[in-house]
């Protein structure tokens, strides 16, 4: 099992992006500068043929503003290692609590917790997903096409969601759907192109 963490400095724009994998920056570079919100967004999906995401997740969360801290994304990272038993090398075992309120001093939220533990949060059709609750907001992950619905079982007796399909361009995802989360492309380490169909300003119709 690995721990991806990813955060965007909100400093000064367009800031910083690092990738943290098991506790050690694997990437550091500063985001790309434009900017947009979108509503909604996919779990295990790219939105591009062959990108789908062939895998199994556990948990995820997510925090707004991010977590930038040391200690405060540490207090997370330690938490989900102890409950999936990954070997993390962040920090000696007695430096941090192992919490998911990441709070501390900053003005961090949980703003989007799924938790694959949870059964009360997920929905079935036989043995496939059609929903996966956040356990705080409102915000839930759906998939309404039979063909391309994630499944759920176990790994060393640690419940997962399976996103495995017979090729990553076949690979099940779920849409996020629900109350609208902020998602800025400054979160993206690099781009070199970004076509938005929800900018009507970047069309030109004839």
């Amino acid at each position: 099992w690995n721990i991806t963490v990813a955060t965007q400095s909100a400093d000064a724009y367009p800031g910083i992006s690092s990738i943290y994998l098991n506790g050690v920056l694997e990437q550091h570079s500063t985001a790309i500068s434009s900017s947009n919100t979108l509503a909604y967004g996919s779990i295990g999906g790219s939105g591009s043929s062959g990108g789908n995401f062939a895998g199994n997740i556990g948990e995820i969360v997510m925090y707004d503003p991010p977590v930038t801290s040391w200690r405060n994304r540490t207090k997370v990272e330690r938490y989900l290692a102890d409950k999936y038993n990954i070997n993390y090398t962040g920090f000696q075992p007695d430096q941090i609590t192992a919490s998911i309120d990441a709070t501390g001093n900053s003005d961090s939220k949980l703003v989007l917790w799924l938790d694959a533990s949870d059964p009360s949060t997920i929905t079935l059709s036989g043995s496939d997903i059609t929903n996966w609750s956040s356990k705080v907001g409102s915000i839930s992950a759906t998939q309404t096409s039979a063909s391309y619905r994630p499944t759920t079982g176990s790994i060393d007796g640690k419940k997962m969601i399976f996103f495995s399909g017979s090729s990553d361009s076949t690979a099940p995802y779920l849409e996020i759907t629900g109350a609208a989360v902020a998602w800025d492309p400054t979160d993206i380490v690099s781009c070199s192109l970004w076509l938005d169909a929800d900018d009507a300003s970047s069309i030109v119709l004839n």
